[in-house]
Order: structure tokens, then sequence, then C-alpha cells
């Protein structure tokens, strides 16, 4: 099982996430993360090369952000190597505060159109 709040994996029976402290209580072995509140995931960064544009993107538009094991990547395991995240944290989550949730999730839908959109203009000047 897996922590919602920063896809750390979570032993059965364990009281806080080891990455993120979100607490957690047992139902039998069903458990329920307290997820704080206010702060909400946009962005799994699976691919590394998505996280510093996103945190620019966020950053010029005055998007308060956090963003969930990004320190610990290097430190656990084989850091990034393998899979451009380690695979003991997961990947890193950007998090944004509740009222940017929109404006976030927009900004980072068009940084991935971007490319697309640029290649299809050079297309048409040609």
């Amino acid at each position: 099982m897996k922590c919602p709040y920063c896809g750390t994996p979570v032993e059965l029976r364990a009281e806080r996430c080891a990455q993120c402290e979100v607490p957690i209580t047992w139902n039998g072995d069903v458990a329920e993360f307290h997820v704080p509140e206010g702060f909400v995931p946009v962005l799994v960064a699976i691919d590394p090369t998505q996280l510093p544009v996103v945190e620019s993107l966020l950053a010029a538009n005055g998007i308060p952000f956090e963003v969930s094991d990004e320190i610990s990547q290097d430190f656990m395991s084989w850091g990034r190597v393998l899979a451009g995240y380690s695979p003991v944290t997961g990947p890193p989550i950007v998090r944004v505060p509740g009222e940017f949730v929109n404006a976030a999730r927009e900004l980072i839908a068009s940084a991935h159109s971007a490319p697309a959109e640029a290649s299809s203009e050079v297309d048409k000047e040609s």
C-alpha cells in the first residue's frame, strides 16, 4: 500500500507515513490516511525533466507549491538511476493550495502541449 499524499510505500500498522509523516489510522487491515487539507496534488513527476519546468512555471505565475520526495530521491536505493525517480520513495509529487489547483493544472497542461503546437506551427510556415 502507498501513501496517497506522497506515494511512499507504507508498512502495515504504521502510525505515520515514513516520508511525509501523514497520520494513519487502521480499521483491521484498512488504512485511513489523514491527508493535510489545503495542498492538492497536481503532478506526479515520473519524468524527471518535468519537475524543473513545472516548478518554474508555478513560480513565475505566483502559484505557491511544495514538492514531496524531491530531496530524498538521491538518498534512497539507486536514487534516480533506473526509472528517473527512486523506486523506494516513488516519484516527486507537486502540490498546490486548493484555490490554485485549476490554474496550476492549466499551466501544466499548456507545458505538455507547447512542443506539439510549436512543431505544428513550424510545419505550417514551411
